[in-house]
């Protein structure tokens, strides 16, 4: 029998899911006004895969999953007496595809006939606000900005990782995708 690890170049072995006991949420669960705070942890897929027809296809898109967790100091207790020891909110953030070092091009500010990465948008403009509101207006023109030619999606994602976010659910008529505003970071 051959060695399957080096033949198949496998690496295994067991990951453990610290988030098993806690309650899932995403913005589809929120209605709009609604808040959700917790400590901020992030993920990016420069690839993002998925199943048609029993094969694997790759998008023609890139994501990062923006990841809020509220652990409960004093836990809950569900329905059945389970005491609940927190919970979370994913929210995917859909992207231009961007490569391993995270550098994104050309993240367009949403409109009717585009609001793809309306999320991206609005995480991105969000930080920027609150870290640096001048960031978003343009120097040469004064006005608002309505694009990121370039901008290092990783880098952001350390910036944010670990701080405590509030994020608040927002409706866009006539969008497919519901949204949010950023709030607070400390």
């Amino acid at each position: 029998m051959p060695n399957l690890t080096k033949l198949f170049g496998m690496e295994t072995g067991t990951e453990e899911n610290d988030l098993e006991d806690y309650k899932r949420y995403y913005l589809s669960d929120m209605v709009n006004g609604q808040s959700f705070t917790g400590e901020a942890t992030m993920e990016l897929f420069p690839i993002v895969e998925k199943e048609e027809d029993g094969k694997t296809v790759i998008r023609k898109y890139s994501q990062v999953r923006f990841r809020l967790i509220d652990e409960h100091k004093n836990p809950i207790v569900d329905e059945d007496g389970n005491p609940e020891v927190g919970e979370y909110l994913d929210i995917y953030l859909n992207c231009p595809k961007f490569k391993d070092n995270g550098i994104c091009t050309r993240i367009q500010k949403p409109t009717e006939r585009f609001d793809f990465h309306r999320n991206l948008w609005n995480w991105l403009t969000g930080i920027l606000n609150i870290v640096d509101p001048k960031s978003l207006i343009d120097p040469k023109t004064g006005e608002e900005i309505n694009i990121f030619k370039k901008i290092n999606l990783k880098n952001v994602a350390e910036f944010l990782e670990g701080k405590r976010v509030t994020i608040e659910q927002v409706e866009v008529p006539d969008s497919d995708y519901p949204t949010f505003k950023i709030t607070m970071i400390q």
